[in-house]
């Protein structure tokens, strides 16, 4: 999530290789694969970030919040955003919060 909520890659990008690696393995569904594969998985994941991102993933905390709270803050005027507000007559003006 936070790859392509924070770091704008498509969410296609992290769905196939969670499929890729589902095939190579013979299993068809997520709940199939262990911790162990997860581990696999995420060093993937991290690894496609590198390659997109030319950085790698951050590992300290305060990293990672500041991202977070910069895409909740960034999101506000996205069209998903705006169409929610629209839907739920919610003002502009109300603006937006994080929780943390």
């Amino acid at each position: 999530m936070y790859g392509n909520i924070v770091l704008d890659i498509e969410r296609s990008v992290f769905e196939s290789i969670i499929e890729s690696y589902e095939s190579e393995r013979g299993v068809s569904e997520d709940p199939a694969l262990d911790a162990e594969d997860w581990r696999a998985i995420t060093k993937l994941f991290k690894g496609e970030i590198r390659a997109r991102k030319g950085a790698s993933f951050p590992q300290a905390p305060r990293e990672q919040l500041g991202g977070a709270i910069g895409a909740v803050f960034g999101s506000w005027m996205n069209k998903r955003a705006r169409t929610y507000r629209r839907l739920d007559v919610i003002p502009e003006s109300w603006g937006t919060a994080v929780n943390v």
